[in-house]
């Protein structure tokens, strides 16, 4: 339907300009305090993240409405094939980028909570945390890749019904695999791991400065993407016959959870820019006298007789 693909185009649309005008504000702000709190690479890769997954929406919507040749029928039409094929790394590595650079920083501020209880004084930097979120993206992606390996997926048409004349009246065009259902279970369970991992690192965080560990509008970004996937994944299922408003919901899935991220991501830091709020830096709650600074590029910890200091 020319029109349900004009909606789709459109979510997409939205969610890229949105995207870009994160970037771009991002790094024409990075030197204010809101944003050097926060790490202008970490916001910018999640602006980026959301610009790939939503880009799924791109190949959500080709089909073999330019084969005249009838490939689809026997599944030898490229195009829509390799198009299914795209939108399982566009959507996989997406998503990772998106959460796990939040995923790193809670998990970030949690070790320094634990090495302020012992009395250490440690060092994380964003070096090491970008080869936590490497390694996520790579465990996606080989998910992925076995799975086009050993049953890639392939756009085909089939023919429902037919005139009385042998012409065709009714037909459905999906992305099928032989054996699809363990990598789908293997990437689910992986993206609900990190969701729910994620969820309880902002639950240890949440007496932290929220500026610096943003432990409340992670956790409701991450909340809110959990909820559109339990209230979407029996509707796909219910839906599964019917291409078209699969392609319209799974669509919509990918532009809520995005459009939700960008928003309680970035919408707090706009907020606090135009107000001219400043930037709190109270210590740990519950522990006596101490203080946070921050540094850009790096976290460290260390306790003394005057109590716990944190700098980012």
């Amino acid at each position: 339907s020319p029109q349900v693909k004009a909606v789709c185009l459109a979510l997409f649309a939205v969610n890229w300009i949105i995207s870009m005008s994160a970037i771009a504000w991002t790094i024409h702000y990075r030197r204010k305090p809101v944003i050097r709190a926060s790490q202008p690479v970490f916001l910018v890769t999640i602006a980026i993240g959301t610009m790939i997954s939503s880009s799924t929406i791109l190949f959500l919507i080709v089909d073999d409405v330019n084969d005249p040749s009838h490939l689809a029928e026997s599944g030898e039409y490229w195009p829509a094939t390799m198009a299914c094929r795209m939108m399982l790394v566009t959507y996989t590595s997406g998503f990772v980028l998106t959460f796990a650079p939040l995923f790193a920083k809670l998990w970030r501020v949690k070790a320094l909570m634990a090495s302020a209880k012992t009395l250490k004084r440690i060092r994380i930097r964003s070096t090491w945390l970008f080869f936590l979120i490497g390694g996520l993206i790579v465990i996606d992606l080989a998910i992925v890749f076995a799975w086009n390996v050993n049953d890639p997926l392939v756009f085909s048409r089939e023919i429902i019904s037919y005139d009385e004349n042998g012409s065709p009246t009714l037909s459905s065009g999906t992305c099928t695999g032989a054996n699809e259902t363990p990598f789908i279970i293997g990437i689910l369970v992986f993206h609900l791991s990190m969701l729910f991992f994620g969820v309880y690192l902002c639950f240890k965080t949440r007496n932290i400065n929220s500026v610096m560990s943003e432990s409340k509008y992670v956790a409701v970004a991450m909340i809110s993407n959990l909820q559109v996937l339990a209230l979407a994944t029996p509707v796909l299922v219910i839906v599964s016959g019917e291409p078209v408003a699969s392609m319209f919901l799974r669509s919509a899935v990918i532009f809520l959870n995005d459009f939700g991220v960008l928003n309680l991501i970035f919408l707090p830091k706009v907020i606090a820019l135009v107000r001219g709020d400043a930037i709190v830096t109270s210590g740990l709650t519950g522990s006596s006298g101490s203080k946070q600074t921050r540094r850009e590029g790096d976290m460290t910890t260390q306790t003394g007789a005057s109590g716990t200091t944190v700098s980012q």
